[in-house]
């Protein structure tokens, strides 16, 4: 009978060394790849990296316990409620005249809803502002390009000492410069700019970016920056 080496034949031992440092190779590679964060800016309150919002989910839960995350369209669960706080936080909040009817509704019992969002949608912003000049089809926000932002509070008693600094921040190529970014905000000198507005908060001089307005017994608080709100933020 043959030998069982003749059908089989034993790998040599440097096979074998650079057989085990491929497969090292391709393991650590792996792991660099998935330990990269992700840059998507989706707010997500699941998303970790640096432009999720789990570390703001966390705070919330940790200060209100009965906290309650519509995953859906929250035109329902706004009408089911009598009472409480609506917060969103994301690049761009999507609602249709029926959900904008909802939330109009929500505050106007005397709740509070904060909305920080690079856009509002135009059922909400024409009911909260009828007289703003701003085409259904654009921003109602103007905006200036940037890699930084400064930006503080107005009420004295939540002031900070100094503006906080955010530096925007993206992988780019070698040898490319910094990436930068769109900043909104409320420009007051608009002729159809609401006269209620409230201004609680600048950013890089005298550009409003948060504000409140009152609609029937209760308020909105409009934020145009909600980057930071991001785990990058608040880490």
């Amino acid at each position: 009978f043959p030998s069982h080496d003749m059908f089989f034949p034993r790998p040599k031992k440097h096979l074998l060394l650079l057989t085990a440092l491929a497969a090292l190779a391709v393991l650590i590679l792996l792991s660099r790849m998935l330990s990269k964060p992700s840059w998507n800016e989706d707010y997500r309150y699941q998303n970790k990296g640096p432009y999720g919002t789990s570390v703001l989910y966390t705070l919330l839960k940790e200060w209100a316990p009965e906290l309650v995350f519509l995953d859906q369209r929250p035109t329902l669960a706004l009408r089911q409620n009598p009472s409480g706080s609506y917060v969103f936080v994301g690049e761009t909040l999507y609602m249709d005249s029926l959900g904008a009817q909802a939330l109009l509704q929500f505050v106007g019992r005397g709740n509070h809803a904060f909305i920080a969002s690079c856009n509002l949608p135009y059922p909400l912003l024409a009911a909260l502002n009828p007289e703003w000049c701003v085409n259904p089809l654009q921003s109602p926000y103007p905006f200036y390009q940037d890699t930084q932002i400064f930006y503080n509070l107005k009420h004295p008693s939540l002031a900070f000492p100094k503006p906080l600094r955010f530096v925007y921040q993206k992988p780019v190529a070698r040898n490319q410069p910094r990436a930068s970014y769109y900043w909104e905000y409320i420009d007051p000198a608009l002729p159809c700019a609401s006269k209620n507005l409230a201004e609680l908060g600048t950013l890089s001089g005298n550009r409003m970016n948060f504000v409140r307005i009152p609609y029937e017994k209760g308020f909105f608080y409009i934020h145009t920056t909600p980057i930071v709100f991001s785990n990058l933020t608040l880490s």
